[in-house]
């Protein structure tokens, strides 16, 4: 459940492109996620402050999600 207490239904991938591999997995972990119903957008370089999703997925390092942690909080 999301803040509104609605199911989370939309999610955001964002990936670290200096990852060998990190970029594949985003679009990969995107095609699952709309293979079960549910809306994903790979976003390619930084949080979209007019996203309205209910989950952000961050694959990279741990700079990598405090990065899109602080740009999310800002959206």
């Amino acid at each position: 459940m999301n803040e509104r207490g609605a199911p989370i239904r939309r999610f955001g991938v964002v990936s670290n492109g200096d990852k060998p591999g990190a970029g594949d997995l985003a679009q990969r972990t995107c095609r699952y996620l709309k293979g079960k119903g549910f809306f994903c957008a790979p976003l390619a370089a930084q949080v979209d402050p007019g996203a309205d999703l209910d989950c952000l997925l961050v694959i990279g390092g741990d700079g990598t999600l405090l990065k899109h942690v602080s740009l999310a909080i800002e959206a």
